[in-house]
């Protein structure tokens, strides 16, 4: 089920609007998948699709399936974490880990799973997993943020992808990759801090996580995702800004009496 554990809190609640933006709290959402049935999954998450794929949880299993559907042409099957914004800047990291298995993977079929905007769903930076025939490949890739393109990637040959744990985790810096505790080859260490804050400034208005299969022309296949986490620095709500703020003043207006 989907969890959130508090790590940091507002120091106090006897601070300014702005000093609340920056005191944001440091959260972990976890999600092992147990949901009741589909219609409570779907009321955390956003899923989107452009072809015949699902996203759906395996009630038997307690872990989320994803299908690139049949048939020719692209496809895309995308599940967005709903209604939790995050900070993502030169100076506020993330990470997100999870546990995956790919079943069928053929042709050009991928498993994505990075951060979005939250204001635009073509701005991206997330890692992918291809299992294609011959190898499978592992790519750090950029969209829409000002260097867009591929910053590092790294194949496996012959294909002996079937699956693993993650740790996928990005700072100003760079982003490091693990596998089963592992560096994942040159996606161990990433440099993408030549872009500078170039690389963020798309995500001023907060991000928020995704994971996505996606397929080319004919491919096909299937990925299970279980124990899925983000570790991120959470943007409270203009509402609860505002309630916030509502609650110190009523306080200092006490103090004053």
């Amino acid at each position: 089920m989907y969890q959130a554990l508090c790590k940091t809190t507002v120091p106090t609640l006897l601070v300014g609007l702005a000093s609340l933006g920056a005191n944001a709290s440091t959260i972990t959402l976890a999600d092992s998948f147990e949901y009741a049935d589909q219609a409570s999954f779907e009321a955390v998450y956003n899923i989107t699709t452009n072809s015949t794929g699902a996203a759906t949880v395996n009630l038997g299993q307690d872990d989320l399936d994803l299908s690139t559907g049949t048939g020719v042409g692209n496809s895309a099957t995308t599940v967005t974490n709903a209604g939790n914004i995050f900070e993502l800047d030169a100076d506020t990291g993330a990470t997100l880990s999870f546990d995956v298995q790919a079943n069928g993977f053929n042709g050009f079929t991928r498993l994505r799973l990075g951060v979005v905007s939250v204001t635009d769903p073509t701005e991206r930076l997330y890692f992918q997993i291809e299992n294609r025939n011959s190898d499978a490949q592992f790519r750090l890739v950029s969209e829409g943020l000002g260097r867009a393109g591929i910053f590092e990637q790294d194949e496996l040959s012959p294909n002996t992808f079937r699956g693993g744990s993650f740790v996928f985790d990005i700072d100003g810096a760079g982003a490091t990759l693990t596998r089963d505790g592992v560096g994942l080859g040159s996606l161990a260490s990433v440099d993408i801090s030549a872009a500078g804050e170039a690389e963020y400034s798309r995500f001023a208005d907060g991000v928020t996580f995704f994971v996505e299969i996606n397929r080319s022309n004919t491919a096909n296949g299937t990925a299970t995702i279980d124990n899925l986490s983000f570790t991120g620095t959470l943007i409270p709500e203009p509402g609860s800004l505002s309630l916030l703020a509502l609650g110190a003043l009523g306080l200092m207006h006490r103090r004053r009496k």
